[in-house]
């Protein structure tokens, strides 16, 4: 299997919005690529992602960021 790391901006993208990082996101989550990560970069995207820009983003997909 295939490990790709991906920018935390993908990620943020891949979860939020359509397009190709949310491709990428579908085929991790299909078990087709394993992704890899660290503590920093989780630390990173958790930062980005309690960002207020966001909360109509959240309300919008119905979702938390805890559950994301």
């Amino acid at each position: 299997m295939k490990r790709i790391i991906l920018d935390t901006n993908v990620v943020v993208s891949g979860l939020l919005w359509s397009g190709a990082p949310h491709s990428l996101m579908a085929t991790a989550r299909a078990g087709m690529v394993q992704l890899v990560t660290s503590p920093r970069l989780i630390a990173e995207l958790a930062r980005i992602l309690a960002a207020s820009k966001f909360d109509s983003k959240f309300i919008g997909i119905g979702q938390s960021r805890e559950e994301m």
